[in-house]
Parts: structure tokens; C-alpha cells; sequence
């Protein structure tokens, strides 16, 4: 975990043609390692934006049951898919 965090600073640090030069020195498991960050990516949007619908809305932390109309399992659906779209789209300031 260490190395990937490494890893991913000083890829950061560097301009766009030394980060062309990490790319092909380590590209048989750079594929690997962008996939991953995208995937660590989307559980932080998908998690911040939870924690931001319950603020809005003042929760407290404790489930009541509503009138059980609505599919939480359809919206998460659909929102992990607009959320997925939205990162490979590069779409996340709006997140």
C-alpha cells in the first residue's frame, strides 16, 4: 500500500514527459494501477456523496423506515453507473 501511494506522488510531481517515461518503464502493470486508483476514486465520490445527501437532509444517524416506495437498489444502480460515467467522462467537479 506504502509503494502505491508512493507510486501515485511521484507520478504527480512530475511534468507530462516524465510521466510519459514512468508510463512505458512501468506499463505492463501501469494499467493495473490506474484501474485500481479509479476504483479507489469512485468509493470516495460515491461515499462523500452519501455523507452529503444525509447532512442535507440533518440526518442524526438513525434509520427510520419510510414508506417504502422508492427501489434504493435501482438509484444506487443508477447511480453507480452515472458515477462511473461521469469518471472515465472526466465529469467529477460536478460530483
Amino acid at each position: 500500500m506504502a509503494a502505491e501511494n508512493d507510486f501515485l506522488l511521484i507520478y504527480a510531481e512530475y511534468d507530462n514527459g516524465k510521466r510519459i517515461d514512468i508510463i512505458f518503464e512501468h506499463y505492463d502493470n501501469f494499467l493495473e494501477l490506474a484501474d485500481m486508483f479509479e476504483g479507489r476514486l469512485f468509493e470516495n465520490i460515491k461515499e462523500e456523496k452519501a455523507f452529503n445527501r444525509r447532512e442535507a437532509r440533518g440526518d442524526l444517524g438513525i434509520r427510520v423506515q419510510t414508506s417504502g416506495k422508492s427501489d434504493p437498489t435501482c438509484m444506487e444502480a443508477t447511480g453507480n453507473l452515472t458515477l462511473i460515467q461521469d469518471i472515465q467522462d472526466g465529469n467529477i467537479d460536478d460530483q
